[in-house]
């Protein structure tokens, strides 16, 4: 996929997650995400800040933190603080946004939406917006050790197999699951020990 059609695929991800969240109640918009510490709406907050946040502002207040995950909680929460309907708004304006760090690309960009999209829709028991081919590039970029997302160290001697995808890569002890589910385990979230065989050996690894 090249960059262009890299871009329009986020584009797409991005207004399908808004139009899922159209309508929620406040109930739901508060629900705990499958981040940490963060509920729906400051999963929100954080992609909506990631293209809203000028670059400079970024790299300016990580330093002044001491640490970029710090600096993304902080805007995750401030722009969570805000109505929901604003919310969506901003990211509807942002849909078409192509700040991405440099030296890892589009990738980044495309690996959050595929990502956060999961985080929100699994909680709420909304039906999942990525694409086949979607999930397979994103898988491809983590399981192969994507800077920011997965150490390699982390990903280094294991097979991983999406038995919904026919996608495979990586040579070692097999970790198999649905791309979804593989997805989040490489990325540290919760999932289901009987979802993914082989999870133990990744965990351990965290």
């Amino acid at each position: 996929m090249d960059r262009e059609a890299t871009f329009a695929t986020i584009r797409g991800l991005r207004l399908a997650l808004c139009d899922q969240l159209e309508g929620l109640s406040d109930d739901q918009w508060n629900t705990p995400s499958l981040c940490d510490g963060w509920r729906v709406r400051e999963v929100l907050g954080h992609l909506v800040s990631l293209q809203a946040v000028p670059t400079w502002k970024f790299v300016a207040g990580t330093f002044s933190m001491r640490g970029f995950h710090r600096r993304t909680d902080r805007f995750a929460r401030e722009y969570g603080r805000r109505d929901p309907a604003e919310l969506i708004s901003l990211y509807r304006d942002h849909a078409d946004g192509r700040t991405a760090p440099p030296f890892v690309g589009p990738i980044a960009p495309f690996t959050d939406i595929v990502t956060h999209a999961l985080d929100i829709q699994r909680p709420l028991g909304l039906p999942a917006t990525t694409d086949d081919d979607s999930m397979r590039l994103v898988l491809h970029a983590v399981c192969r050790g994507l800077p920011g997302f997965t150490p390699k160290t982390r990903v280094e001697g294991l097979h991983f197999e999406a038995t919904d995808l026919d996608w495979s890569i990586g040579d070692g002890h097999t970790v198999r699951g649905t791309g979804a589910d593989l997805l989040l385990a490489v990325l540290g979230r919760p999932v289901d020990d009987d979802a993914v065989q082989g999870i133990g050996d990744l965990r351990r690894r965290m």
